[in-house]
């Protein structure tokens, strides 16, 4: 009897979750992740054989450049499009961060056109370089316009466009890599390619805000000033946000690097991509619908908020238990899929899983603080992580500890870092249904 009590008990969890929308917007998402990823995987045998390393060196520079400066082309505004009450005021911060996006990648474009001019005369370096003036201005463009109509297919809970966005992506970055190999210097068609993935991204986003936005004018620019007025805690303390979260998450390779040497970087590299494929999949598709949903019970009934976010976070629990699941097993498959030489990173995935599954089970759920309208608490929750990284890694590194003793540090110090992250978040969820949560600009 123990066995079908177990299957039926099963199979009703399995009913309430496909009946649960959050559910199923999450797996919509996840769907196009899945397959976005699936067309990447499938064709890399064949595109790390048109390009070499130095072309994806090339690349990762270009992508670390553009990290850094994605931060600041919207300043963050388009994250508080899903909380006004009125789809007029919604669409005028989209109107407000697109606006931003073309003026600073515009902008952007200039200084490194005046400054490739004025220092024509200095050694040239990588030839990419002198390509950075147009390269760099339109990838900043395409993730402004990429993040801010993502936001109002968000708002809207149109995931099927979202879902879409990530398969155009990457049919349309396979398909330019190919076409684009010989194009001279080597590594500009991997650069073009993630550019021309960005804009056809953006056609399904595009439609989906033709067919849901208001048919009011366009906001006036002393409109815009009051709204940036209004939304401007949101829009710093967001891009202060974003800056610790991308520095943190930065700092374990470049410390690894400098302390070990780059076979250790790359090692923890790999042992990281392990887990890449569940935080894209499931991890940002429960963040996204998580804003959405929140957002818009918070408009209907603030006291619905808290219930909600603890439901979310017991699927994200199932998530972690499945990422320490993979952990445990990467010794014995990641050898056997990557090569005897790559032994060393499964033994790296397995220290560094439980802090995957930490972060996997806290982060999708950091759009609380906005929700909530508590800023200040969205900087800390950024800076935490940072902090902790700095700690775990520094201090074995200063001791003269092992590699894999440092990363242990580090893994047990991120794992705290994140508890402590989700203690501010459930304050926060109750916080906004005790009547104390939303300030103005929430509510709109």
């Amino acid at each position: 009897m123990r066995a079908p009590a177990a299957w039926s008990t099963t199979r009703e969890a399995l009913r309430r979750a496909v009946g649960n929308r959050s559910f199923r917007g999450a797996a919509v998402i996840g769907s196009g992740a899945a397959v976005g990823q699936a067309i990447q995987v499938a064709a890399t045998p064949i595109v790390s054989r048109l390009y070499g390393p130095q072309a994806y060196g090339a690349l990762a520079v270009f992508s670390s450049l553009l990290g850094i400066a994605s931060i600041l082309v919207t300043f963050r505004f388009e994250v508080a499009i899903p909380l006004p009450r009125e789809d007029e005021e919604a669409r005028d911060l989209l109107v407000l961060a697109l606006g931003l996006a073309l003026v600073l990648a515009g902008a952007t474009g200039i200084g490194l056109a005046a400054w490739g001019y004025l220092f024509r005369a200095a050694p040239p370096g990588n030839p990419l370089t002198r390509h950075l003036a147009w390269t760099l201005p339109l990838g900043m463009l395409g993730i402004g316009c990429y993040q801010s109509l993502a936001y109002w297919a968000t708002r809207k809970q149109m995931y099927r466009a979202i879902s879409a966005t990530r398969m155009n992506q990457a049919g349309a970055a396979v398909a330019t890599q190919v076409a684009l190999y010989r194009l001279p210097p080597q590594g500009l068609g991997l650069i073009l390619a993630w550019i021309v993935g960005q804009a056809f991204g953006l056609r399904p986003l595009f439609m989906a805000f033709r067919a849901t936005g208001p048919r009011t004018p366009l906001p006036s620019l002393g409109r815009l000033r009051g709204l940036a007025r209004r939304y401007w805690s949101i829009s710093a303390f967001g891009t202060a946000t974003a800056v610790a979260t991308t520095f943190g998450d930065s700092l374990p390779a470049l410390l690894l690097a400098k302390a070990f040497g780059l076979e250790t970087a790359g090692v923890y590299l790999m042992a990281s991509r392990v887990f890449s494929l569940p935080e894209q999949m499931v991890g940002t598709a429960i963040a996204q619908v998580f804003m959405g949903e929140a957002s818009q019970r918070l408009r209907e009934d603030p006291r619905l908020v808290p219930t909600y976010f603890h439901s979310v976070h017991r699927t994200l629990l199932w998530v972690g238990a499945g990422v320490l699941v993979l952990g445990s097993l990467s010794p014995l498959a990641l050898p056997w899929v990557l090569g005897a030489k790559w032994h060393a990173a499964g033994a790296v995935a397995a220290i560094l899983a439980p802090m995957a599954a930490t972060d996997i089970t806290v982060r999708p759920l950091y759009n609380i603080t906005v929700i909530g309208n508590r800023p200040r608490l969205q900087l800390i929750t950024g800076l935490l992580p940072m902090g902790m990284s700095i700690i775990g890694l520094v201090i074995p590194v200063l001791l003269g500890c092992p590699a894999r003793v440092a990363l242990l540090s580090y893994a047990l110090c991120r794992c705290l870092g994140s508890q402590m992250n989700y203690l501010l978040y459930r304050q926060v969820a109750h916080a906004i249904g005790a009547g104390a949560g939303p300030g103005p600009a929430a509510h709109g």
